[in-house]
């Protein structure tokens, strides 16, 4: 939650009035906590970042959300405070989109053109921060698992030892990283938009792309089309093998995140590491 220096800061600066009710939307990255907070005048989304992130990826986070809800395909951003502890953002009524929705051309369409956007728009802001890739973040998931488990740590050692980096190089920019049906909104006029930007980074394209295939479990086919519409039918066998390649590290980084939640709750699942045959990142 915010700290009362917080909320004095929101209801000075920018809203007046009580708080009717607050409650917790989720824990995002690095486990910010992201709030629906209703005052009699409106409702907002509040991200309150974990203090641990450097300042660099808060204003990062902050400043891509603020890009894109200027161009209307994310939420608005409605206020910042100086220290940038913490941003507002408008609440946007909808839900979120089914992940059969892609099977819909005309919702596929525009999705692809929404992100192309949000890639276009987001280069302007790359000098500031460095790559961080979706092999690094899958090396970082690898070292936070802790277990006693001598299956699990062989387990551990064989995707380190097969985890490579991607086969040609790609276009770089900030990336949203996580685009899961949840973070894809639809409001009441069919209108979509990107929500939830704490987890950005600079990073390849195709992080974004390989996430809409996983996430959305195309088919070959609708992967094709993804293609297509993103580089306007002129992609190459290049192409196609970085988004294989990213929408598989998608799916293992996925996977060990899940791994790593359940050895911290006590609560070991490994249903999905059947789907994996570890050739597949060499």
């Amino acid at each position: 939650m915010l700290s009362a220096a917080q909320w004095k800061a929101l209801s000075t600066n920018y809203l007046k009035g009580p708080v009717l009710s607050c409650t917790k939307f989720s824990s995002g990255a690095g486990y910010d906590k992201v709030l629906k907070a209703t005052f009699p005048s409106r409702s907002v989304v509040i991200r309150v970042f974990n203090k641990a992130r450097p300042l660099s990826t808060r204003s990062l986070v902050i400043d891509i959300s603020q890009k894109i809800g200027e161009k209307n395909y994310g939420p608005k951003v409605l206020w910042v405070p100086k220290d940038k502890s913490f941003f507002v953002s408008e609440f946007i009524q909808g839900s979120p989109v089914s992940t059969n929705l892609l099977e819909n051309p005309s919702y596929f369409k525009k999705l692809v053109f929404i992100l192309k956007k949000t890639h276009e728009i987001s280069r302007t802001l790359l000098p500031r921060e460095k790559t961080y890739s979706l092999t690094q973040k899958v090396e970082n998931r690898l070292k936070e698992i802790k277990t006693n488990s001598p299956f699990l740590k062989g387990l551990c050692l064989k995707i380190k030892e097969k985890l490579t980096s991607p086969p040609y190089t790609s276009p770089k920019t900030i990336v949203h990283t996580d685009l899961k049906p949840e973070n894809i909104f639809q409001d009441q006029y069919k209108k979509l938009y990107l929500l939830d930007w704490g987890e950005s980074t600079v990073s390849s394209v195709f992080e974004d792309l390989g996430s809409l295939a996983f996430y959305f479990s195309l088919t070959q086919k609708q992967e094709n089309e993804l293609l297509d519409l993103y580089f306007d039918n002129k992609w190459t066998k290049k192409e196609e093998t970085l988004l294989r390649f990213y929408k598989n590290l998608t799916m293992l980084h996925y996977a060990l995140w899940s791994l790593r939640n359940g050895l911290s709750l006590g609560n070991v699942s490994l249903k999905h590491f059947p789907k994996y045959t570890l050739s597949k990142f060499q």
